[in-house]
């Protein structure tokens, strides 16, 4: 028995051009959607990859600039502080001044004395930012460590160490607690000194100390 298969050959290229077309524009709507020529492994074997590397160089790059921001504002916050704090310590020291007068209070300058330790042990203990103090810790004590910022190479923010600014020192001379080093006196001179021709992780503050044996 004999039988015949009816067939379109022409329906058929129709219909294989048309799914061409479907397909290419597919991938067209995928790039104007993503707006990038290579999508998928299927576009460009190579180019893909080396589009997938790219990405992630990216994205660290861009981890970093937003750390560089978050190390701008903390470093900004800190000095912002360090400045108020060095005018109060200047303050006590043309009150130190006024007190070598005969004529003048010694007992009014005292008081106004501790109001500005005061108000230097208040700037120490409330210098924050999100929630992280950044001079003191809330009990007026020296940091328990640094923070650190990666910026494509660690930078550490150095407000804890006893060598950058002598918390504990400044603040039991200030408030006549007791001291790390027994033979804390005073404090003279000025107390923060910063390098502004040096970039921020080079910063250097020191509060000096002037000792009973006469040392700072």
């Amino acid at each position: 028995m004999a039988f015949a298969i009816n067939t379109n050959l022409s329906a058929f290229q129709v219909y294989d051009s048309l799914a061409k077309v479907n397909t290419n524009t597919q991938k067209a709507q995928l790039r104007l959607a993503t707006m990038k020529k290579i999508n998928s492994v299927a576009d460009d074997t190579s180019g893909f990859k080396v589009g997938t590397t790219l990405q992630g160089q990216n994205a660290v790059k861009q981890a970093d600039l937003n750390n560089v921001s978050s190390a701008t504002n903390y470093v900004s916050t800190a000095e912002s502080s360090l400045q108020l704090i060095n005018e109060k310590l200047n303050q006590i020291s043309a009150k130190y001044q006024d007190s070598l007068d005969p004529l003048k209070s010694k007992a009014s300058i005292a008081k106004d004395i501790n109001a500005i330790a005061d108000e230097i042990d208040s700037i120490l203990k409330n210098t924050k930012i999100n929630g992280s103090n950044l001079l003191a810790q809330a009990d007026g004590t020296e940091l328990a460590g640094n923070a650190v910022f990666g910026v494509g190479g660690d930078v550490t923010m150095d407000f804890a160490s006893s060598s950058y600014l002598k918390v504990d020192e400044l603040n039991a001379v200030l408030n006549g607690g007791a001291v790390a080093d027994p033979g804390v006196h005073s404090y003279s001179g000025t107390v923060v000194n910063r390098n502004d021709s040096a970039p921020y992780w080079d910063m250097t503050s020191t509060v000096e100390i002037e000792y009973a044996d006469g040392s700072t």
